[in-house]
C-alpha cells in the first residue's frame, strides 16, 4: 500500500505585505512502489489564486510540485482589488486516488494526453479521496536573523569582549621589563630586593640634600 505525501500537511503560508503578489507551493509524492496517482488542485477563491498544475499523474515514488501565486489583495493605500476576499475562509483541496492495474488511461489522436479529461473520467470511475489545507496570512514576516558579531581586535593587540563590554588594553612597551615586574609585583603584594632598592634611591638622595642645605644654614649663623 502507498499514500499521497503531501508537504505543507496542514497549511500553505502566505507572506505579506499583499499588495504584491506571493508566491508558495505544495509538494506531492507518491509513496506507491507499482501504481501512479492521478491528483486535481482545488482552490476556493480561483480569481485570487493561480495554481499549476491543476491536474496530473504522479509515477511511484516521484515529487511533483504545486506552484500557488497569490494575486495582490490590496494597493499600496490599503484598500482592497480583486473582489470579495475573506482571509478565514480561503482553503485548497487536493483530491487524489492510485491508478489501478489494467486502467485506461486514454489519449487524444496525436498521443498526448488531456490530463483533465484523463483525471475527471478515473475520479467519476472511482471516488477520489481528499486532502484538505488551509491557508495562512502572515502580514509581517518575521525580519531575518541579525549576521553573527565577531570579537573585534586591532593591530596593537587589543580585544573587546562583546559580552562584558571590557576592553582588554596590551602592555605598553615603554614600561619595559622592570616597569612590567613592578606592576605584576604590585598586585601579588611581593617586591624583590633590586626593585626595593631602586624605589628607595631617590628618597635617600632627597635627604641628603636637605641635611647639606642645614649643615650650610648653621655655619652661616655661627
Amino acid at each position: 500500500m502507498g499514500e499521497l505525501l503531501v508537504e505543507p500537511s496542514t497549511a500553505v503560508h502566505f507572506k505579506g505585505p499583499f499588495y504584491d503578489a506571493s508566491m508558495s507551493e505544495v509538494k506531492l509524492t507518491n509513496s506507491y512502489n507499482n501504481e501512479q496517482i492521478a491528483f486535481k488542485f482545488l482552490t476556493t477563491a480561483n480569481t485570487h489564486f493561480q495554481v499549476g498544475p491543476v491536474y496530473g499523474l504522479i509515477k511511484p515514488g516521484e515529487t511533483l510540485t504545486v506552484d500557488i501565486l497569490l494575486q495582490p489583495l490590496v494597493d499600496r493605500h490599503g484598500r482592497q482589488t480583486g473582489g470579495p476576499f475573506d482571509r478565514r475562509k480561503q482553503k485548497f483541496m487536493i483530491k487524489w486516488r492510485p491508478v489501478m492495474r489494467g486502467e485506461e488511461i486514454k489519449t487524444a489522436d496525436d498521443g498526448s494526453v488531456e490530463m483533465k479529461n484523463v483525471v475527471n473520467e478515473l475520479f467519476a470511475n472511482v471516488p477520489p479521496r481528499k486532502v484538505q489545507l488551509s491557508c495562512v496570512f502572515d502580514e509581517n514576516p518575521p525580519p531575518p536573523p541579525p549576521p553573527p558579531q565577531n570579537v573585534n581586535s586591532n593591530n596593537s593587540g587589543a580585544a573587546v569582549q562583546e559580552s562584558g563590554g571590557f576592553e582588554l588594553q596590551p602592555l605598553n612597551a615603554e614600561v619595559g621589563i622592570t616597569g612590567a615586574a613592578k606592576v605584576a609585583q604590585k598586585h601579588s603584594g611581593a617586591v624583590d630586593a633590586d626593585s626595593l632598592d631602586d624605589m628607595l634611591q631617590p628618597e635617600v638622595i632627597a635627604t641628603l640634600g636637605v641635611l647639606l642645605l642645614a649643615i650650610i644654614i648653621l655655619n652661616c649663623i655661627l
